[in-house]
C-alpha cells in the first residue's frame, strides 16, 4: 500500500508547483509502521511527512486491497489486525477521557501488548466504565471463523471475506459515531498528541520542516453523525491508484 506525497518545498516555487499540479506529479512511498515518511523529490529536496490516520484505518484498507487482488486469507488477517488496533485505540481514548498520562498508559499497555485476549478484556470493562453500557461484541461465529483462518490455515472464499469485512466495518463505524458524538474533543486531543510525538521523532534533534498528510480511508474518523456509507458501497468505490 502506497502513500501519495507532494514536495512541500517545491510548493514554495509557485510556478513550478502549478506545473506539477498540471502534470499531477506525486511521489509514492510505502506505508510503514512508524507513521513518519522521509521523501526526496526529483529536485533533491528532502522532506518529512506525518500520516494523521490511525493504524486501524490503514490496516482495514490493506485488507480491502488484498481482497481486490484475490488474496482473501491475507485480507482477513488485515481486518483482524484492524479490529485489534481499534480496541487499542478505544482503550487509549478511554484513558484520555480519564486524564491518565500518555506515558503511564503506554507503560501499562506493555503488560498486555502481546495478548489480544487481555486487550479485549480491558476494552470491555473500560467501555462499560466510560460509555455506561456493556459493549457490543462481534458474534462468536465470526470469532470462530477468524481463528480458523488465522490459526488453522483455512483459506476463505470471496463471500466469506466480504461477510467478515462487513461485520468489522459496521462494528467500528458504529463505535466511531458514538465516540465522536460523546467524546469528540478527546479524540481530537489524542490526534494532536500523537502528531506532536511524531513531529518530535521526525525532527531527530534537528530543525526540519514536517508536513502532515491524511489519507481518505474506508474507516473515516469523521463520519456524519448517525450516517456512514454501507460496506458494499465502500468496496465499489474503493480506489487502487496508489496500491
Amino acid at each position: 500500500m502506497k502513500l501519495p506525497l507532494t514536495c512541500f518545498k517545491c510548493m514554495d516555487d509557485k510556478e513550478q508547483f502549478m506545473l506539477d499540479l498540471l502534470e499531477r506529479k506525486l511521489y509514492s512511498v510505502t506505508i510503514n509502521d512508524s507513521g513518519i515518511y522521509k521523501m526526496t523529490c526529483d529536485r533533491g529536496h528532502t522532506s518529512y511527512t506525518m500520516l494523521q490516520n490511525e493504524k486501524f484505518e490503514i490496516l482495514f484498507d490493506m485488507g480491502i486491497y488484498a481482497f481486490q487482488d484475490g488474496y482473501y486469507r491475507e485480507s482477513i488477517s488485515s481486518f483482524v489486525a484492524s479490529l485489534e488496533r481499534f480496541y487499542e485505540y478505544s482503550i487509549r481514548l478511554f484513558c484520555t477521557i480519564n486524564k491518565i498520562d500518555d506515558d503511564v498508559v503506554s507503560s501499562t499497555w506493555k503488560n498486555v501488548s502481546a495478548q489480544s485476549e487481555r486487550q479485549f478484556g480491558a476494552y470491555c470493562f473500560l467501555y462499560l466504565l466510560i460509555m455506561g453500557e456493556p459493549p457490543k461484541v462481534i458474534a462468536n461465529k465470526y470469532t470462530t471463523f477468524r481463528n480458523k483462518v488465522i490459526h488453522k490455515g483455512y483459506i476463505p472464499n470471496e463471500n466469506e471475506t466480504v461477510e467478515y469485512a462487513k461485520v468489522i466495518y459496521d462494528f467500528i463505524m458504529n463505535e466511531i459515531i458514538k465516540y465522536q458524538s460523546k467524546y469528540g474533543v478527546y479524540r481530537e486531543e489524542m490526534t494532536f498528541k500523537r502528531l506532536l510525538r511524531l513531529h518530535n521523532e521526525a525532527q531527530e534533534g534537528m530543525f526540519v520542516n514536517v508536513a502532515t498528510s491524511c489519507l481518505s480511508t474506508s474507516l473515516s474518523l469523521t463520519p456524519p453523525i448517525n450516517q456512514f456509507p454501507p460496506f458494499d458501497e465502500v468496496i465499489k468505490n474503493h480506489r487502487n491508484e496508489f496500491k
